[in-house]
């Protein structure tokens, strides 16, 4: 892992889920697909700071202050620990469950962390 200032929590279990916000423009249009599919943008960090995800065992509903049109895909704190990330506890006035996902997020990663992922709430104008 990459130095950060953050520490990886373990606290958080490799099984727990981890919610990302997905926003519609992250899908792109696969040719191979025929179809839009989601793209490695969402999982890259943010102009500032890591990748913010949901804990979703602490969050009473994930979805809850969701934007409007925007998606969630879930990854476990395992899959994202196998891309040499951390995970740790970030919790904000409004949103407790909040958490970052951190560590050098190259081209490769971000692909891995998109396999990895599972769409469960797809952006309300992505077709």
């Amino acid at each position: 892992m990459a130095s950060s200032p953050h520490q990886d929590d373990r606290t958080i279990l490799d099984d727990d889920d981890l919610w990302r916000r997905i926003r519609p423009e992250w899908f792109v249009f696969d040719k191979n697909l025929s179809a839009k599919r989601l793209s490695t943008a969402a999982f890259e960090d943010s102009s500032d700071g890591p990748m913010s995800v949901i804990l979703v065992k602490e969050a009473g509903d994930p979805t809850t202050g969701l934007p409007t049109g925007f998606g969630v895909a879930s990854l476990t704190a395992g899959a994202v620990r196998a891309q040499r990330q951390g995970v740790c506890r970030d919790p904000k006035p409004d949103e407790p469950a909040h958490a970052l996902v951190f560590g050098w997020k190259p081209y490769s990663v971000q692909k891995a962390l998109r396999k990895s992922a599972v769409l469960v709430l797809r952006p309300t104008d992505v077709p």
